[in-house]
């Protein structure tokens, strides 16, 4: 097993690294991490990219259905794992390609927040208690939302780092956005205020610490990532 697990990761981080300086700087993080999930699961399940076979993709593609990501990243993160099988098939590495006939995740085309409301729904909307951290959160991640029109699965996916100044702006720099493309979206005084004040009261603070965390009860934060589910629900409140 051990030599198993050695030849994945050479295996993989080898392809990782072909297929990495082919991308712009901006998508090479999200990509390496989405292929290193990949290479975690295959050392799981004792397999190598030689061993691998199209059942065995599709099991992948299970593990991810079954994941509490984004419907947008479960698609990224498969797009990913059948790009580095198909690097293998190309380079001769093994006989079959075995993403053939796969299919992916069919994303939602309506998650964005932003033209679905009246005035005075977002109004409605954004009339919540910021006293407390989780209200904070909220007020933030729903300004986001309404404000910028950005995508549910694209306000889950920010990092704090995401958050910056550039040309006398503050913005968010949205590194896996719709059509797998980093783009910069520029925020409204109210928006960046809500965020940094929610920002402020969080005990875990760095560039890739996520923007939106889960709150337990009591009002305690975490360090987890928010979920796609979780953001619908808090809409929908």
């Amino acid at each position: 097993m051990q030599e198993l697990i050695t030849t994945a990761e050479y295996d993989i981080e080898h392809l990782i690294s072909q297929i990495a300086g082919q991308l712009a700087p901006s998508s090479r993080r999200v990509y390496m991490s989405d292929a290193r999930h990949f290479a975690e699961w295959m050392k799981t399940e004792g397999l190598t990219p030689h061993t691998m076979t199209r059942v065995d993709m599709s099991n992948y593609r299970l593990h991810l259905a079954d994941s509490t990501y984004a419907k947008a990243t479960k698609q990224r993160m498969f797009s990913i794992a059948c790009k580095l099988m198909r690097e293998q098939k190309l380079n001769g590495r093994i006989a079959l390609d075995v993403t053939d006939e796969l299919r992916g995740f069919k994303v939602d085309t309506d998650e964005t927040t932003h033209t679905a409301l009246s005035k005075q729904q977002a109004k409605d909307m954004l009339a919540i208690d910021t006293s407390t951290i989780q209200g904070k959160r909220d007020y933030a991640l729903l300004s986001l939302l309404v404000k910028t029109g950005i995508r549910r699965s694209e306000a889950v996916a920010l990092n704090q780092g995401d958050i910056r100044m550039m040309d006398g702006h503050h913005v968010a720099v949205i590194e896996h956005g719709k059509g797998d493309k980093t783009r910069v979206v520029k925020l409204r005084v109210e928006v960046y205020r809500a965020i940094a004040d929610y920002l402020a009261i969080l005990p875990t603070a760095g560039k890739l610490a996520p923007l939106f965390v889960r709150i337990l009860r009591g009002d305690h934060p975490t360090s987890s990532r928010l979920t796609d589910k979780a953001v619908e629900l808090i809409v929908k409140k």
